[in-house]
């Protein structure tokens, strides 16, 4: 006796049982530069510095919308929002927050990156008070398509601690 299977075939169906599947990898990062010192070669006490804040998608999940938290230490201030300088930055005690992917067309797909600026004016402080210049950015929220909070599947791990790791590598700026 042979037994046969048969298939049925249906218009439009996959047939084969090799289908691939899709691995959904959270993966964002920052990276934080000084942009320009708006035309001072060596910095003084008062001077505004634009920094540089570059946002990537290095995994393989589109990202709508996420928060960048900037402290701002007490070697500097932040610089009032006017014209374009610093709109969409609020602050809250010493730290400036920005929600980046407020249209449709923000989305952030792989391999894609955006970049915000932040602009701050260089603090002189009183005697035997110590100044911090080392500012640091970090993303603290990331959103994927329909508002769907992603934050806690980031492949490296919660957002806060890998890019607070990161970003005292390779975003400090310290201004001499």
């Amino acid at each position: 006796m042979v037994l046969e299977h048969r298939v049925r075939s249906m218009p439009g169906t996959d047939q084969d049982n090799a289908d691939p599947a899709e691995i959904r990898i959270v993966d964002v990062a920052l990276r934080k530069t000084v942009a320009d010192t708006l035309g001072n070669a060596v910095l003084e006490y008062g001077d505004t510095i634009k920094f540089s804040i570059k946002i990537f998608n290095q995994g393989s999940v589109p990202i709508d919308s996420l928060v960048i938290n900037d402290t701002i230490p007490n070697g500097f201030t932040f610089v009032t929002p006017a014209g374009a300088i610093n709109q969409g930055w609020t602050m809250a005690g010493n730290e400036a927050n920005y929600t980046w992917g407020k249209t449709p067309n923000d989305t952030l797909i792989s391999g894609d990156s955006a970049t915000v600026f932040i602009w701050l004016k260089l603090n002189a402080l009183p005697l035997g008070t110590k100044a911090d210049y080392t500012n640091r950015a970090e993303i603290s929220k990331a959103y994927g398509y329909d508002g769907v909070d992603v934050s806690n599947q980031d492949i490296d791990g919660v957002l806060n601690s890998i890019l607070r790791r990161q970003t005292r590598r390779s975003a400090r700026q310290p201004c001499r």
